[in-house]
């Protein structure tokens, strides 16, 4: 996968380029944490370990949601 810089630069066939940021990686490590917390806390002897990882995943979302729309700001 080629980089530029701190952007990741992916390509999924030849017509659809997307390209993430550090504050978009970010964003999508904080949601991918705070859903396996989620998923974790359903099970009946993994609660509290589920219930703290949804809450330190989803904890993570608000500033590295910040983070990602400032570096989108500057990007203009």
């Amino acid at each position: 996968m080629p980089t530029n810089g701190d952007t990741c630069v992916c390509k999924f066939g030849d017509a659809i380029v997307c390209t993430l940021s550090g504050g978009q990686h970010l964003v999508l490590a904080a949601a991918a944490v705070g859903l396996i917390g989620l998923g974790v806390f359903h099970l009946a002897g993994h609660r509290t370990a589920g219930a703290r990882l949804a809450s330190a995943g989803f904890g993570v979302l608000l500033p590295a949601a910040v983070v990602a729309a400032l570096e989108g700001i500057n990007s203009l």
